[in-house]
């Protein structure tokens, strides 16, 4: 069929091996995980159990940890949910009890510290 009709679009595109397909990026790589998170939203076909429409894939920069994340809806609230939680899940709680830098005291400073 190929000698009839050529090659196929699809095909020749999809065997291509081009390395300006892949550009390289200016900015610096992650140094912590959870500092810069890619997403994309792929719609289902039906809706989940859960009543979610849109699958939500994240990937970690630094890590490269994937995840598939539900969402209701690509309204902007319905989407920021899942993130938050995604974000809450891979990212360190610093809490006031536990400061991630301790406070240094000043010497010309006659106060205690609290």
């Amino acid at each position: 069929m190929t000698n009839f009709f050529g090659s196929c679009t699809a095909c020749t595109i999809g065997k291509l091996h081009n390395a300006d397909l892949h550009t390289t990026s200016l900015s610096p790589p992650s140094t912590t995980v959870g500092q810069c998170i890619f997403f994309d939203f792929q719609l289902l076909t039906t809706p989940s159990v859960g009543g979610n429409t849109q699958a939500i894939i994240a990937i970690d920069d630094r890590s490269g940890f994937l995840s598939v994340l539900g969402s209701k809806s690509k309204v902007h609230h319905d989407v920021m949910i899942p993130i938050e939680q995604l974000i809450a899940t891979t990212t360190p709680v610093v809490t006031k009890s536990q400061p991630s830098v301790p406070t240094p005291k000043l010497s010309a400073d006659p106060s205690p510290l609290p």
